[in-house]
């Protein structure tokens, strides 16, 4: 449409609206299918600190006109976690996007991996303001949203991935505070119990 118009059409000015509109509705609907047809996670040690550190790079494309700041604090001496990094990706990714919208004017997202024992875990804190009490119970629920131009899918859908990795999700908020999500997950899927087959008489 920008190609074809004339230069000096009034039309002009909506293409921005447009456009933003257009990848409004593609975000929505690439929410919906991923809900109704979620594919299988794909496992295989991996760093985590690279899968984290690639949502971070993303995330911060977002925020280079704004008073914000994504920080990351790797930890070198995780050994590689068995997991599938484009999805545990999707869900840094989508955590910390919330939590960048949730910031009005300046503040900051510091992600940070950690160990204990044979878990790992990825916690995204927030300066922004905060999930109400009434709220935080249900923010996993499909189609459950505070904002006005959101799905309420992409927590659902953060939630049922870490679950199929055998992980958790916890959140804790303060309201004019703000939101941490911590994301835990075992360095080592559990490996399948093999039954004794019967015995033939």
């Amino acid at each position: 449409m920008s190609r074809e118009l004339p230069p000096n059409s009034s039309s002009r000015a909506v293409i921005g609206d447009v456009h933003s509109e257009v990848l409004h509705i593609q975000a929505i609907l690439n929410d919906l299918l991923a809900y109704s047809r979620p594919r299988p996670p794909d496992f295989h040690p991996a760093n985590l600190n690279t899968t984290v550190e690639q949502a971070v790079v993303l995330a911060r494309q977002q925020v280079l006109t704004k008073p914000i700041q994504v920080l990351f604090e790797p930890n070198a001496s995780l050994p590689a976690v068995d997991h599938d990094p484009a999805l545990i990706q999707q869900v840094v990714l989508n955590i910390t996007l919330n939590g960048i919208q949730a910031i009005s004017g300046a503040g900051q997202v510091t992600l940070a991996v950690s160990q204990n024992h044979d878990h790992a875990a990825i916690t995204i804190s927030d300066t922004g303001r905060g999930i109400s009490a009434d709220a935080l119970p249900r923010i996993f629920k499909p189609f459950f949203t505070t904002r006005s131009e959101g799905t309420g899918l992409g927590l659902s859908l953060a939630n049922s991935i870490v679950h199929s990795h055998g992980g958790r999700i916890d959140v804790s908020s303060t309201i004019g505070k703000g939101t941490t999500f911590k994301i835990t997950l075992p360095l080592a899927r559990p490996k399948p119990v093999n039954k004794p087959s019967a015995s033939k008489k």
